[in-house]
């Protein structure tokens, strides 16, 4: 499998570097030139973590922390699914074998961002259906009068199928649907490439009121 943008991506990196990693308008426009021939074309998870590393020199020259923050934790989302070797069979990304080296060292920098988000999420879930079986527990034995075992086995079993479901299904679009939130932090053009690059065969996990609003 060919990291059919990489190269171009790393001499634009290496201009990056030797412009003393003052991102220019010149580097600019080259990056929007290269995120534009990108879009809905076939890139692989190394194309796209290297557009994303580019992008957040470029928010760090401007100064925005949220696009900052939105390409690590899409980078370290994207090191996660190659780590795993889990396709969620996006339409034009292919899944790379191994990060790049430079990739990886960019990543080694940063904190865990994306693995802190989805544990505090993990949390949360699971101490709201905790209350929840609880809850029922209380209603089933108290209001209903059912008798106290069937109830606490039938809040247990309604617990543990929360968390099933939880780690299966909600915790990964809850976590997609808060970077995403960051959309209007981005560049347009770069809202347009992640929507192509993170786009599944499947159901999108994203409604119209999720997109970016003008």
């Amino acid at each position: 499998m060919a990291d059919h943008f990489l190269g171009a991506l790393q001499a634009l990196e290496r201009r990056a570097q030797d412009n003393v990693l003052v991102f220019s308008d010149v580097l600019t426009e080259r990056l929007d030139a290269l995120a534009g021939s990108m879009l809905e074309q076939p890139i692989s998870t190394n194309d796209y973590s290297k557009t994303l590393e580019l992008y957040y020199q470029k928010y760090q020259r401007f100064e925005n922390q949220e696009g900052m923050i939105f390409c690590v934790l899409r980078m370290q989302q994207l090191a996660m699914i190659v780590k795993k070797k889990k396709n969620p069979s996006f339409q034009y990304q292919e899944i790379s074998p191994k990060l790049d080296e430079r990739i990886q060292h960019f990543l080694n920098k940063h904190k865990e961002m994306y693995q802190k988000l989805r544990e505090d999420s993990l949390r949360i879930w699971i101490l709201t259906s905790l209350a929840g079986a609880i809850g029922l527990m209380i209603v089933s034995v108290l209001l209903a009068h059912v008798p106290f075992m069937i109830g606490w086995l039938a809040a247990l079993a309604l617990w543990i199928g929360l968390l099933v479901y939880g780690y299966c299904f909600k915790i990964e679009k809850n976590l997609e649907k808060q970077i995403v939130s960051l959309y209007p932090k981005l560049d347009d053009l770069h809202v347009l490439l992640d929507k192509s690059a993170m786009k599944t065969k499947k159901k999108d996990l994203l409604t119209p009121s999720q997109t970016k609003q003008k």
